[in-house]
């Protein structure tokens, strides 16, 4: 994390922060889940930068207030914008990214209803996006 910030980064996005939720072949519970995403965001505050969850859904209630934003891939596709109400609520920016051929319209009007910011973009990420 240090090293992010010595080049200048600002933000750290923390990706697969839910093992507990996955078969990764190790006892994780959702305890010990929470326990290590707290010590991630503390982490990447000591280090200077400004932590993000992303995905990571069923964490949502519990890790709100230990990060600073968050980012959902998806949520708008899979419902489950309305998760986070606790970073919205805590007036903390959610983006969302959406895949495919998702109508925008369909995307503005979740996001908008949500409090979030979305676009919708290749999954190739080639730098080509629909914003709302």
């Amino acid at each position: 994390l240090q090293s992010l910030a010595e080049k200048g980064c600002q933000l750290v996005e923390l990706d697969n922060v839910d093992g507990y939720d996955n078969d990764s072949g190790f006892p994780v519970t959702k305890a010990d889940q929470i326990a290590f995403d707290r010590s991630l965001a503390r982490a990447a505050r000591e280090a200077g930068l400004s932590p993000g969850l992303k995905n990571a859904t069923g964490l949502i209630r519990a890790l709100a207030s230990d990060f600073d934003w968050a980012l959902n891939e998806e949520c708008v596709t899979y419902r489950e914008c309305s998760a986070y109400r606790p970073f919205v609520k805590a007036r903390k920016a959610v983006f969302v990214l959406e895949y495919g051929e998702v109508p925008l319209s369909k995307v503005c009007s979740v996001a908008k209803r949500n409090g979030l910011s979305a676009q919708i973009a290749h999954l190739s990420l080639d730098g080509v996006s629909r914003h709302c």
